[in-house]
């Protein structure tokens, strides 16, 4: 019974751990996720923020702010969309 239960534990625990890695971001899309960290939009998401907010909620205006600004300078990069380069003429 308690080989039973040890065993139990382990697969419970080796599952928690599991699934398949990230794939790496494209340095295109990371390059530009950098510029944008200086940014009036993402720099006001910080002075917003309030004590009593927990985490998730500054991932998610984060996100908002940073995703117009990181399509912006894909776009400029000529990529149209995230790890995607426009046909070569």
């Amino acid at each position: 019974m308690h080989r039973l239960a040890a065993s139990l534990i382990v697969l419970l625990a080796l599952a928690g751990c599991g699934g398949a890695p990230r794939p790496p971001e494209d340095p295109a899309v990371a390059e530009c996720r950098r510029e944008t960290r200086d940014a009036p939009e993402v720099r006001a998401v910080f002075r917003r923020q309030r004590p009593e907010d927990d985490g998730s909620w500054l991932q998610n205006e984060l996100r908002v702010a940073q995703a117009p600004l990181i399509r912006s300078c894909l776009a400029r990069r000529g990529v149209t969309e995230y790890g995607v380069q426009p046909p070569a003429r």
